[in-house]
């Protein structure tokens, strides 16, 4: 089946299927904390586009219960309408209503949509930001205090408010506002990540001004996202582009598992069963980088013969993870990554990594389970 790209559909389009990636579902909320019922989405398809999509309160009964954040959906019979309200989600003016006839199918996770669309605001971008007010935007910094839960009325305790102090890339600090449900979210990450230092990131947040100093406030479509795994030191820019990788597992869950191991012991590892499925974090340089056709998978391969001093390990992945990968990797790097791609294996060679694996299935040729690459960065 042909589908058409979120950016080629056109106003009161009826008879068009899309294919996307539902990167978040929330429900509106008035100013008195009543919520109002209907079912927000912001969708991504494989050429990276954005657009809002929105499920009506008389609709909601049907499609709430097959619709789930994360997941790939074709779309059919929906409706497609001007959108021009302020504090958008994204960009597009326009958005997918679903209506009486529209179809809703989940089909196999892919990774050429990303699992993540993130658009970072700089400390210098925060002033244009508050004249900003088409759509939303997204922030990352790291934890520098979080300040007590407060009731915005005490005698009747309507809504429930909390400020993080981020600090930027730049430097620079700045005060983020949560309510209600964004307080449940970061009370439920923060618990495992008690540091200051943790790298949080906050999407669809409103960018605001008072007395000199600007500030964020979350919105009913925020949400929060916790990387640990990084050093303090790292970029956090650069640490967040790697959550871009369209992978199997969630950030939380690699984190939780990532041992720090040398190549003697990835090797040593790779024998035995019980290994099978755990993650590792290996420094390493990059020796040599080969592709191959696998029969047995149909398709190609990729492989890193990764070195630290004289100890070396052969690493596995497949094309289709590569190009989230490399692509971020290598500056400037066209996104038309397939005209692209001997330049990008050329340019890890010699390169200094660090590299999340998991050990894999078991390969018959040499009797030992594969090591294979699922995260490389900085």
């Amino acid at each position: 089946m042909e589908f058409c790209s979120l950016s080629q559909l056109n106003l009161h389009e009826d008879n068009a299927a899309v294919r996307v990636r539902i990167l978040r579902l929330w429900r509106t909320m008035k100013p008195d904390g009543v919520q109002i019922h209907q079912l927000h989405m912001l969708l991504l398809d494989n050429e990276v586009t954005e657009m809002q999509g929105l499920v009506s309160s008389v609709h909601v009964p049907e499609f709430q219960p097959i619709l789930q954040a994360g997941r790939i959906y074709v779309f059919r019979n929906f409706v497609v309408r001007s959108y021009h309200g302020h504090y958008r989600v994204s960009p597009s003016t326009r958005r997918i209503c679903f209506g009486d006839d529209t179809l809703v199918e989940e089909v196999a996770n892919a990774h050429d949509i990303p699992t993540y669309n993130f658009r970072f605001l700089a400390a210098a971008d925060l002033p244009q930001a508050v004249h900003n007010h088409a759509y939303m935007s997204y922030i990352i910094g790291e934890v520098v205090a979080a300040g007590p839960e407060q009731a915005l009325f005490e005698d009747v305790a309507v809504l429930r408010r909390k400020t993080v102090d981020l600090r930027l890339l730049e430097g620079d600090i700045v005060e983020v506002i949560l309510w209600d449900g964004l307080i449940d979210q970061f009370q439920e990450l923060m618990p495992h990540h008690p540091d200051p230092g943790t790298t949080v990131v906050f999407t669809s947040v409103v960018v605001q001004h008072f007395n000199g100093q600007h500030y964020c406030v979350g919105s009913n479509a925020t949400k929060l996202y916790c990387n640990l795994h990084y050093p303090h030191q790292h970029p956090l820019l650069n640490n967040i582009e790697n959550a871009f990788l369209a992978i199997d597992y969630t950030l939380e869950e690699a984190i939780g598992v990532s041992i720090i191991s040398s190549i003697p012991e990835l090797n040593m590892y790779k024998t035995d069963i019980n290994n099978q499925g755990i993650y590792f974090i290996v420094d390493a340089q990059v020796k040599d980088v080969n592709i191959f056709w696998s029969p047995s998978r149909l398709k190609y391969l990729v492989q890193l013969n990764i070195r630290k001093g004289s100890d070396e390990v052969v690493v596995m992945f497949t094309t289709s993870k590569f190009r989230w990968i490399a692509s971020r990797i290598i500056e400037g790097t066209d996104r038309e990554w397939t005209q692209n791609f001997s330049i990008l294996l050329d340019s890890l060679r010699g390169q200094s990594f660090k590299l999340m694996v998991e050990l894999g299935g078991f390969n018959q040729l040499t009797n030992e389970f594969d090591v294979v690459l699922r995260k490389l960065f900085w």
